[in-house]
């Protein structure tokens, strides 16, 4: 067997590696948001400087905002489903009313908060693969993540 050397983590993209496997499952949308939330979360979690999540992707997105705005959410169907009402905390019950005026408002970090939100719910038990909003929330968080992925991940500095 000709086996070439393992490449050491911090020389791999291994987000890229997770975005592909996510693009192989594009049928299964819950498949699909998990392996690009790991991508994201592997790209975000170089914020060392931030102790909590949110705050590690909030100052991800303020150092890549240029790459972030080469994909517009906003005009996609799938925003619909973030305005319709607030993404509830699943553990609290708490309403994100404050991510929720962001976002109808046209702000991508709140919409990445929501999409957080959603990933905390998903992750944690807190999401049905029999509700309707869940599973709408899951798919539009997948695309809205597949389409900042594209970006963020582009070799090119555009």
């Amino acid at each position: 067997m000709n086996h070439m050397p393992e490449e050491p983590i911090y020389k791999r993209n291994i987000a890229q590696e997770w975005y592909q496997y996510g693009l192989n499952h594009h049928n299964d949308f819950f498949m699909r948001f998990m392996m690009h939330w790991i991508a994201f979360n592997w790209l975000y979690s170089s914020e060392e400087n931030e102790q909590y999540e949110r705050d590690k992707i909030l100052s991800f997105y303020e150092k890549n905002q240029q790459k972030f705005n080469r994909f517009d959410p906003f005009v996609t169907l799938d925003i619909d489903v973030f305005k319709k009402s607030p993404i509830t905390n699943g553990l609290s019950n708490y309403k994100m009313h404050k991510d929720f005026e962001g976002v109808k408002a046209g702000k991508a970090e709140a919409l990445l908060m929501s999409i957080y939100q959603v990933r905390c719910n998903l992750f944690h038990g807190s999401k049905s693969l029999r509700i309707d909003r869940d599973r709408d929330l899951v798919r539009a968080s997948a695309n809205i993540l597949e389409g900042y992925l594209k970006e963020l991940l582009k070799e090119d500095n555009h």
